[in-house]
């Protein structure tokens, strides 16, 4: 006999918890199937381990060049206890995210799921009925053709169990990529990292990456740019790694690989077909309000063909598809924040320079350094900048990144992008991309006093260079 429930959430990762505790808070009688740990990748095996470890990494480092602290120099970083320290810190939150769970009577279903239908879910042999399905079943480590690549360490496994080895080669220079070779460096390992593009973080703003590229190469760690790896190989009790660039082949050699070069939709083996749901390599297909082409079934996260692969996006995603669920309401679009956990940490939103350029826009950036921030100097934190991005947005088809045309300001310059190279960008970023969203005019923002001594005050001081630039360029239109 199939047990009945209003909605079936398929992934207790931060997108499928997300979805069944609004669910559940609702009144809806909500079931939750996992195959793994309840918190999905992001709690056990990304996102809170590795900034568990790259706390830790950042504690030693600067201990290491603590010359007020006698002895700090001498001090060794413990690879098992750090290991330790992580696990407890995951085990933590994950009994209180199950006990938050089940309080707010959400049955936990443990086991692969798949679908026999647009209203039926199986699980271990007994099949379970719903009016509603929400697919969150997150993304798993790409393994790609690479000859022996699974030598290397995944970063799932490394977050897992997390080891260090003198000479590491990491592949990929994307945010988990440097992530990984920045902890290492700071535990004070040799680091090479092998990446396809011509610089780190392609994706963001070219004043934020390059001058990362720059801070990584002076903090030693060797940058591979615009490499494809052709092969691991082990050799000598290490591995030897053969890349190619631009036409020729070079050999690097380590005593430890760190794949980190991707990741794909979790979404095989799941009966998607059987409910009507299209989907391909590349993920579910679903509409502006995350409803796959099966009605009444959503996909939210990592399993949404195209989708931002962040945490903080499938949680906003789970949110817009339960609020579809029960009141029919069309999700928005927003500005999604992205971060990568360095010291100094990368916090971006909105629009890049180069993507207002290429539509047309007329913008205005500006950029505040940390070396003038007097709460930065004092605090041995004077590396990085504030960027920001003004533009007028009269048109909708130059709006991207989650900006939004708003006719109503289209004759303004508008906050549309903030880029950030700087010590706790993290915490600051989530209040800027609300900025954004509002579209927020530099006036808007210097109305408001920031706290002193702050970092954000460097923030504040980009708004007002950038509006100084801004009453130029109208003087002179």
């Amino acid at each position: 006999m199939e047990e009945g429930f209003d909605l079936a959430v398929v992934g207790a990762g931060p997108g499928g918890y997300t979805a069944a505790l609004k669910a559940a808070k609702r009144g809806m009688r909500v079931v939750m199937f996992e195959e793994n740990e309840v918190g999905g990748t992001c709690l056990n095996a990304g996102c809170i381990p590795t900034k568990a470890l790259l706390d830790m990494a950042k504690t030693y480092a600067h201990l290491k060049r603590a010359e007020y602290i006698t002895g700090a120099s001498a001090a060794a970083f413990d690879v098992g206890a750090a290991d330790a320290k992580k696990n407890a810190a995951v085990d933590k939150i994950r009994e209180s995210l199950v006990k938050y769970l089940t309080s707010s009577k959400i049955t936990i279903v443990k086991g692969r799921a798949s679908l026999t239908g647009k209203n039926g879910v199986e699980c271990g042999g007994k099949k379970y009925f719903a009016d509603n399905i929400i697919i969150a079943s997150g993304s798993k480590h790409a393994l790609y053709n690479i000859d022996g690549i699974e030598a290397a360490y995944s970063s799932d496994k490394l977050t897992r169990r997390f080891s260090a080895a003198d000479e590491i080669i990491v592949v990929g220079g994307g945010a988990a990529g440097l992530e990984f070779a920045w902890l290492y460096r700071q535990i004070g390992r040799g680091v090479s990292v092998v990446m396809m593009e011509e610089r780190p973080l392609v994706s963001c703003d070219k004043d934020i990456s390059a001058q990362v590229a720059l801070f990584l190469k002076k903090s030693g760690i060797r940058l591979y740019c615009g490499a494809t790896v052709r092969s691991v190989a082990e050799r000598g009790g290490g591995f030897c790694v053969v890349l190619e660039r631009e036409g020729r082949a070079e050999e690097i050699s380590g005593d430890m690989v760190v794949d980190a070069s991707g990741r794909r939709p979790n979404v095989d083996g799941m009966g998607l077909s059987l409910a009507g749901v299209r989907y391909d390599g590349g993920g579910i297909y679903t509409d502006e309000n995350f409803e796959t082409d099966a009605k009444g079934v959503y996909a939210v996260g990592d399993a949404v063909r195209g989708n931002v692969r962040l945490a903080h996006k499938a949680m906003s995603d789970a949110e817009a598809a339960v609020s579809h669920i029960l009141s029919g309401a069309s999700a928005r679009g927003s500005v999604v924040p992205s971060c990568v956990y360095l010291s100094p940490e990368i916090s971006c939103a909105g629009m890049t320079q180069e993507a207002c350029a290429a539509v047309g826009a007329e913008f205005a950036a500006a950029k505040s350094l940390m070396g003038a921030n007097g709460k930065a100097v004092a605090c041995d934190s004077d590396t990085g900048f504030f960027k920001v991005i003004f533009a007028k947005i009269d048109d909708g088809k130059k709006a991207s990144a989650g900006v939004e045309y708003m006719p109503e300001r289209a004759n303004l310059y508008r906050l549309v992008g903030v880029h950030i190279f700087a010590e706790g960008s993290s915490e600051i970023i989530g209040a800027a991309a609300a900025l954004i969203a509002m579209g927020a005019t530099a006036d808007d923002i210097l109305k408001t006093p920031f706290p002193h001594p702050s970092l954000s005050e460097a923030f504040r001081e980009a708004v007002a260079l950038a509006k100084r630039k801004i009453s130029e360029a109208s003087r002179q239109s």
